[in-house]
């Protein structure tokens, strides 16, 4: 996983083509296993830029797989830090802005 968010930070060689949302998945990613390790530095560091996101870049796929971010904040290793909870109430935004951004891209009902 880190290997991964370093390519992607390298950028594309020849040939190929980076998708933001694949980028942001791997941060993700990493983010989930450094915390599951207890390195929450590392693993708010790997969030940082995908928090960062406009919402018309914050599609589907990123607050479900957010969703792990969550579960391994919500264990008992991160209660009753004040860091954690933070970053839990970020990745929570995250996750509201982004469906308040799709329910706002809705088609109004004929009426």
């Amino acid at each position: 996983m880190q290997r991964a968010a370093e390519l992607y930070a390298v950028g594309p060689e020849p040939g190929e083509t980076h998708g933001f949302g694949c980028e942001a998945l791997a941060h993700i990613d990493l983010a989930a296993a450094r915390l599951r390790i207890g390195e929450f530095d590392g693993a708010a560091e790997a969030l940082a830029s995908v928090l960062s996101f406009p919402s018309g870049k914050r599609i589907d796929a990123l607050p479900q797989r957010l969703s792990r971010v969550r579960a391994e904040l919500a264990n008992p290793r991160y209660q009753g830090s004040a860091q954690a909870r933070e970053l839990d109430e970020q990745v929570e935004e995250f996750g509201r802005d982004t469906i308040v951004g799709a329910l706002h891209e809705l088609p109004a009902s004929p009426g």
